[in-house]
């Protein structure tokens, strides 16, 4: 009977010891599963913070594009603008050179009238523009 105490009792104290092995286990597993989740925060944080940023320099970069765009528009126009008073340059001075040779050839009260003529065909010729 004493053996069959002392086997009972050596039972259970393999049994503790085991249950102690056991707890001790899940307590590292548990250990190492909140160190993981500790990385994984730090990585959420860090990749968060750098979406963040990468969106803001898109939105930077996409208003610095409409800028761009808008002051090439300005351009565009200037240059319109220019290039259709150098055709009205271009078409006064033929006008001018033409009423020279006319000028030179017939002078006369006819040349006023050709002169507000040609002039009047300058303007509609600007305006058309």
């Amino acid at each position: 009977m004493v053996l069959n105490v002392e086997r009972e009792k050596n039972m259970i104290l393999e049994q503790q010891a085991q249950l102690q092995r056991e707890k001790e286990q899940d307590q590292m597993k548990l250990y190492a599963k909140l160190e993981k989740l500790d990385v994984l925060e730090k990585e959420c944080f860090r990749l968060t913070t750098t979406q963040k940023t990468a969106e803001d320099k898109i939105k930077h970069l996409e208003e610095k594009l409409k800028e761009e765009e808008h002051q090439r528009k300005l351009f565009q126009d200037k240059a319109s603008e220019l290039q259709t008073g150098l055709e009205i340059s271009k078409i006064i001075m033929s006008s001018v050179s033409n009423l020279k040779h006319s000028k030179e050839k017939k002078k006369s009260s006819k040349d006023k009238c050709v002169r507000e003529q040609l002039l009047g065909h300058v303007i509609s010729t600007f305006l058309v523009l």
